[in-house]
């Protein structure tokens, strides 16, 4: 039992890959370092290989390694760096002492680059997919062609839902007895009842009654415009709505074309709108402040796969009013799936005009998140998986 190798001092030598990480702000990275710190806390040493970003200024952050690499893309769209980085690279993977490989998202850099050398590498190996946003793409057609090869190479595959895409992509190749079914959560440090913040009204000077949050990047998947649209629609001057995020990132073209398609709208919007209000979401305790003082995340996204803000919403008790995305309709007991603004626009205002039933739904997706979704939770099944892929194998 993992109990037992663990009195006995069997701590795991672990490798974590993400194409981005802190101090880059996103789902994924928050992911990987909540698996990489909860892991290190529990004495195993633990390495994350990541892309290089000259914001980074530490090569080890709360007990983590982290390995950076100056390369870019993936095998789709072509992988760009110097040769020596990518050899180096693959040398970490074969050579690196490893006595697991956790590959976190297809698509990236970190995970295709591994395929190459699934065969050399003499650790476990297990491969979050992260949804295969670009499965219906005619781009990335010959990727996933050859994807099913390299997936069996693995020792397990974790999804992050059920019922969704990534998972029934496995199974239609063969591969459903790998598959490991661990959720995304919230963190109970962040999170947890007797963790008390600031006040996110007194904190930006809000006076309407109630706040709603969307918490976002400044992408143009993540439907601001619609969740705007349905803000609008709402007619009320009691309500406040605050969209927390911070402007893409990439390359010249990629980085202005989401300026002009998302963030540009937004703030023309708040201008106009004095009821809407841009905040950066840069600090953490503030994005943590506006779940906990919102009564209410509208989220417009057009591409998730298991949001994490939706089970951030289910620890803070905002209730969920979303697009039908990613893995959504796994939790349709606790929120509100709807597909327009003016339907949005209406559940929002039902809420807010019915206590009884806004508690109903934010008590159940609140008991959910304790039952399910704790980070902390989580970590021990990562910790379970990875110690017993790597007994098996031994």
């Amino acid at each position: 039992s993992t109990t037992f190798l663990r009195r006995w001092g069997f701590n795991m030598r672990i490798l974590l890959t993400v194409e981005f990480y802190k101090p880059d702000i996103g789902g994924a990275q928050k992911v990987v370092e909540d698996i990489a710190v909860g892991l290190s806390r529990k004495g195993h040493n633990v390495t994350v290989a990541t892309t290089y970003i000259r914001e980074r200024e530490f090569s080890e952050l709360d007990g983590v390694k982290i390995e950076q690499f100056n390369i870019k893309g993936n095998l789709a769209r072509g992988i760009s760096g110097e040769n020596r980085e990518v050899e180096r690279y693959r040398n970490l993977l074969t050579n690196g002492g490893f006595d697991l490989i956790f590959n976190y998202a297809a698509q990236s850099w970190p995970t295709d680059l591994a395929f190459s050398v699934l065969d050399k590498i003499t650790a476990s190996k297990i491969l979050a997919p992260v949804g295969y946003s670009k499965l219906t793409s005619s781009e990335y057609s010959k990727y996933f062609n050859e994807l099913p090869k390299y997936l069996a190479r693995y020792d397990a595959i974790v999804y992050h839902s059920p019922n969704y895409r990534d998972k029934k992509f496995g199974d239609e190749h063969g591969l459903s007895e790998k598959a490991v079914i661990i959720g995304n959560g919230a963190l109970e440090s962040e999170f947890g009842a007797r963790v008390v913040g600031r006040d996110i009204r007194e904190w930006l000077g809000i006076k309407q009654k109630h706040v709603l949050i969307n918490i976002s990047h400044h992408n143009f998947n993540k439907g601001h415009r619609f969740v705007i649209n349905a803000f609008r629609k709402m007619r009320r001057e009691d309500v406040a709505l605050l969209i927390v995020g911070n402007r893409s990132g990439g390359g010249l073209v990629k980085r202005f074309a989401h300026f002009v398609l998302d963030y540009a709208p937004c703030y023309f919007s708040s201008k106009i709108h004095r009821n809407i209000h841009l905040v950066e979401g840069h600090n953490r305790e503030l994005v943590i402040s506006a779940y906990k003082g919102a009564d209410i995340h509208l989220f417009g996204s057009r591409l998730e796969c298991a949001p994490l803000v939706m089970y951030e919403s289910f620890a803070s008790g905002a209730v969920f009013i979303t697009t039908d995305v990613g893995n959504v309709q796994d939790h349709k007991e606790c929120l509100k799936i709807v597909n327009t603004p003016d339907e949005m626009a209406k559940e929002a205002n039902f809420l807010l005009d019915n206590p009884s039933e806004f508690n109903a739904i934010r008590e159940k997706a609140r008991e959910l998140w304790e039952r399910e979704h704790t980070v902390e939770g989580l970590v021990d099944k990562y910790e379970e998986l990875f110690e017993s892929i790597n007994t098996e194998r031994k």
